[in-house]
This record gives C-alpha cells, structure tokens and sequence, in this order.
C-alpha cells in the first residue's frame, strides 16, 4: 500500500483534486484557505514538472548515525583546544 502513496501520478493526482476543491470553495466565498490552495497548486505543478521530465521518485534518506556524528564534533572541538593552547602557551 505504501507504494501506491509513493507514485508521483497519484500525488499529483491528489494534490490537484485537493486544490481544486479549495479553488472552488474560494470562488464561493471568499475564505482564508487561500494559502493552502495555493501550496497545494504549487505542489501539484513541481509534480507535474516532475511527471512531465521523468524524473525518479524522491527515496527516503537513511537515518543519521548520532553517534558518529557526536564523535567527530568531539574530535575536531579537541582538535581545536588543543591548536589554540599550542598557539598561546600559559
């Protein structure tokens, strides 16, 4: 079933049915969904865009390693305080 929510026509699809119906609702009277409405027609049109160049459909990212990454701003800040106390000798 994910997979179906994850095809770029079917969001497209999506998006324009939904920003359409806002589009409408907006020509009836005059609400402040005028942001959404315009988001989503964006949305639709970088689908669209998007359908019409065949790009790939966007893959989520692996999650980050925390610790790795706490390791190395460990390293290089200790890379650092150990420069600066180089330089300035007490």
């Amino acid at each position: 079933m994910a997979e179906f929510f994850a095809n770029p026509i079917f969001k497209t699809l999506l998006y324009a049915g939904c920003s359409a119906i806002m589009w409408v609702s907006i020509l009836m009277a005059t609400t402040s969904i005028i942001v959404p409405a315009i988001s989503l027609s964006l949305a639709t049109l970088a689908y669209g865009i998007a359908i019409i160049k065949r790009d790939a459909p966007a893959v989520a990212l692996k999650e980050p390693n925390i610790g790795n990454i706490a390791v190395k701003a460990a390293v290089a800040s200790n890379n650092t305080a150990v420069k600066s106390s180089r330089a300035n000798p007490v």
